[in-house]
């Protein structure tokens, strides 16, 4: 079976969300108290093509977790001591994590290079939102 097992894979993704979520805070602190940018942005061209590349990540993000998350956690609910399996399960928590931060990083780009608060909230909105509905669950006790 090897060193990984169920319980050992949710205690770990537990620790790596709460860092993700910790990360987005930070994010926000940052752009509040550190980043102020002497010119404010007057185009919409960066934030469309930021707001594009953001939905095509969340896009990208429900097909991933539905290969790499969703279905492992169903096969992992008969089989727990499957190991490739689980890494792959971990794995797509894990890309989870990565999509829903990199939305809030679109909105973290956005205010350097300028761009005021209105336009840069959703980023760091729906980032939160991807991060707490990403939460891991425990696939043994999915069903």
């Amino acid at each position: 079976m090897g060193w990984l097992t169920m319980k050992v894979a949710f205690f770990q993704l537990r620790i790596i969300h709460g860092s993700f979520v910790l990360s987005w805070f930070l994010f926000i602190l940052l752009t509040v108290y550190i980043i102020h940018p002497a010119d404010k942005l007057t185009g919409m061209t960066a934030p469309l093509a930021l707001g594009v590349a953001a939905l095509s990540g969340i896009s990208v993000a429900q097909t991933l977790r539905q290969k790499l998350v969703t279905a492992p956690a169903d096969e992992l609910a008969g089989q727990p001591d499957n190991a490739a399996l689980l890494q792959r399960w971990r794995s797509g928590n894990i890309l989870q994590f990565a999509f829903a931060e990199s939305i809030t990083l679109f909105g973290l780009v956005s205010r350097l290079l300028g761009a005021s608060w209105p336009v840069a909230a959703p980023f760091f909105a729906v980032g939160l939102l991807m991060l707490l509905l990403s939460a891991p669950r425990d696939a043994s006790r999915q069903f």
